[in-house]
């Protein structure tokens, strides 16, 4: 009789902590995605505001070069080389993001959001 006993209590926590870690993964999934599908929303609205192409490269280079120079000091020699450094890494990654996922990062996100949702049992897709 005390074997059942346990047996039932160990089964009644095994399923709240199942439910309890369900919640606690799903609310973390959701915000996360929340979060980064607003920043990718956020960064082409912005993106919209300054232009396409270069315009778009140049308000990544400057979004750089203004920290770069928060967070140290440079003189003209090295201010300069870092920008041709930025503008040369931002042209190289823009390229390659395009060429992997295309344009439209959104819906790739989206995507990329379904099918690691699809692979994990207890998470469910929110986009």
């Amino acid at each position: 009789m005390e074997g059942v006993f346990y047996v039932m209590i160990r089964d009644i926590l095994a399923q709240i902590g199942w439910r309890l870690l369900k919640w606690a993964s799903q609310s973390l999934w959701d915000s996360f995605w929340s979060t980064f599908v607003w920043a990718i929303d956020k960064a082409e609205a912005v993106w919209e505001d300054k232009g396409r192409g270069e315009a778009k490269k140049e308000w990544v280079v400057d979004t750089v070069m203004d920290f770069a120079k928060q967070q140290i000091s440079l003189n003209f020699f090295t201010r300069r080389a870092l920008r041709v450094f930025v503008s040369r890494a931002v042209d190289a990654a823009l390229k390659n993001l395009n060429e992997e996922i295309g344009k439209d990062w959104r819906e790739h996100v989206e995507d990329l959001e379904s099918y690691l949702a699809d692979k994990i049992p207890f998470i469910d897709s929110i986009l």
